[in-house]
């Protein structure tokens, strides 16, 4: 009886760890996006979303940006991504994540690989806050 009592322990200790290996935070502030192509220019908008911070697997989820966790401590969460290689588009996505103020920051920029000009630049300013999923 003792030994299953070990091993319910056990169980219940690493499903913690488990759950403690993602953290949701639900995140409000401004969204900014300059598009070359627009004749509108630049456009600032206030937005909701959602951001899943996967320690296990080392992402970020910025709406419906899959990102990569590339360094974080006790403070600080940096995450980012390059994508496009040879003729197709350069996109390059860096952001910080402050775990004390909960202050998000994350900023984007798309070039034309032949001009190396900028195509879109969009840019996140965030305030989050922990929170539970609902089921």
């Amino acid at each position: 009886m003792l030994r299953f009592a070990v091993l319910l322990l056990v169980a219940a200790i690493s499903t913690a760890q488990a759950a403690d290996t993602t953290l949701t935070l639900a995140c409000q502030g401004t969204h900014r996006s300059d598009a070359a192509w627009s004749d509108a220019g630049t456009t600032v908008s206030q937005i909701n979303i959602g951001v899943i911070i996967d320690f296990q697997n080392k992402t970020v989820t910025l709406g419906n940006d899959l990102l990569n966790i590339r360094s974080a401590n006790e403070a600080t969460i940096w995450f980012g991504l390059e994508g496009g290689a040879g003729d197709a588009l350069l996109s390059i996505m860096d952001g910080t994540i402050d775990r004390v103020t909960g202050a998000l920051t994350a900023a984007s920029r798309t070039t034309d690989p032949k001009t190396r000009g900028t195509i879109l630049s969009v840019s996140w300013d965030l305030q989050c806050r922990p929170t539970q999923r609902m089921f």
